[in-house]
């Protein structure tokens, strides 16, 4: 096979796992574990093993499809879709997948060790909650006019789901490292 042909073998290949992991992301967002306060789901869990399988520019462009489909209105997101969902104090976490999709994939690429998945999936869990937090806060003080303190953000809600994304991320750098020798061998 020549180059050229190689090349869109890997590139439809890379597409197709994007699309896969989109679906992942969505199929994570309604998988959810009750508990008190906030839905614990599997979204981020997904959100950060396409970061650690596919990198950071393949990874996000899977976080940001999902994101650009609930906006358009499709019901991806915990609590629906569509545009307006940028004002829901929520939405910050979605914005800290990318980011923090970025982070970790970049951390990640340099040392594809468990050890350094590890940190990767704990710098990505510790960006999602710094811009969800600060997003939620400042949309709920200047957009919906609730007096919510940064002390209950941090400490009220986030906590609660702390404990099962630090599991999550252990798990996650361990699945990543195999995932990612069956993806290679296809």
């Amino acid at each position: 096979m020549d180059k050229k042909a190689s090349g869109k073998k890997n590139r439809g290949r890379i597409i197709a796992l994007c699309g896969i992991f989109t679906a992942l992301i969505i199929v994570g967002t309604f998988i959810r574990i009750p508990i008190p306060g906030v839905p614990f789901t599997l979204q981020f869990f997904f959100v950060n093993l396409s970061a650690l399988v596919l990198g950071k520019r393949w990874g996000t462009l899977s976080v940001f499809v999902y994101i650009i489909l609930g906006l358009a209105g499709i019901p991806v997101f915990a609590s629906g879709g569509g545009p307006d969902y940028i004002f829901r104090p929520t939405f910050g976490y979605l914005l800290g997948f990318i980011v923090g999709t970025i982070i970790a994939g970049t951390v990640y690429e340099g040392n594809k060790s468990v050890k350094n998945a590890i940190k990767a999936s704990i710098l990505n869990m510790l960006t999602v909650y710094a811009v969800g937090i600060i997003y939620y806060y400042l949309i709920s003080r200047y957009h919906l006019g609730e007096v919510k303190g940064l002390h209950y953000l941090v400490f009220g809600s986030s906590l609660v789901t702390l404990p099962g994304d630090i599991i999550s991320c252990v798990i996650t750098a361990n699945i990543s490292k195999h995932l990612s020798k069956i993806i290679d061998k296809q």
